[in-house]
């Protein structure tokens, strides 16, 4: 397996890809969470001469990841994880027709081995992405796809 170097990307070799979407307010909250998101302008051009503004967040709030150690003790930490491992070459597996029949789809071994058959054989350390269609049940003011 081929190291991930992050010389690529500031060469311009690299093409990165960011998935998450902008923090606002019309972001889904965890359930039960009374209070996920809040900013407000401190100073304004206007007013002060300089526009500042401060927010505060749920630490499980809009796109996140979760380390290892997020559920069971004794686990890696998101800090002690090495930045090469959140990089790497990807697929994209489009299985917006199944997870459309089946929220919970999963994908199968026989999916994978028929979107290889397809395109190529997944290259070891491959980040293989799902694309299931869910952005749709965001708001529309974050739609992506």
């Amino acid at each position: 397996m081929q190291k991930a170097s992050l010389d690529g990307i500031y060469n311009g070799q690299t093409r990165v890809i960011d998935l998450s979407y902008a923090i606002s307010d019309k972001m889904v909250a965890w359930p039960g969470d009374a209070k996920a998101f809040e900013a407000k302008t401190n100073a304004t051009v206007e007013k002060e001469g300089y526009f500042t503004r401060s927010f505060w967040m749920l630490e499980h709030y809009g796109t996140h990841m979760d380390a290892p150690a997020h559920f069971p003790p004794g686990k890696t930490t998101l800090d002690k994880i090495a930045v090469e491992k959140f990089f790497g070459p990807a697929v994209v597996i489009d299985v917006r027709s199944e997870a459309e029949r089946d929220p919970d789809y999963q994908l199968t071994v026989k999916r994978v081995e028929g979107w290889e058959a397809k395109h190529g054989k997944i290259a070891a350390g491959s980040i293989v992405v799902l694309r299931k269609g869910w952005a749709l049940r965001w708001p529309p003011s974050l739609e992506k796809e």
